[in-house]
């Protein structure tokens, strides 16, 4: 998981000390169409699959990505 962090930082250009979850919220993402924010299709997906926004207090920015990045543990 750090690596993937590491290399994310350094594609984006962010500082190690930035928080990572805040910029990938920003970054755009075409669902069904339509242009949006990571976070609001992260919310729309983890609402549809969970039922809440948020899984066991985490940001649905953190869980969908981790779908994203390591399927293995889901």
């Amino acid at each position: 998981m750090k690596n993937i962090i590491i290399i994310l930082l350094l594609i984006f250009g962010i500082s190690a000390q930035a928080d990572v979850s805040s910029v990938l919220a920003t970054i755009p993402v075409q669902d069904s169409g339509r242009i949006k924010p990571f976070d609001t299709f992260s919310r729309e997906t983890l609402q549809l699959i969970h039922g809440k926004k948020e899984y066991e207090g985490k940001p649905a920015v953190n869980i969908v990505m981790t779908w994203m990045l390591m399927p293995g543990l889901w």
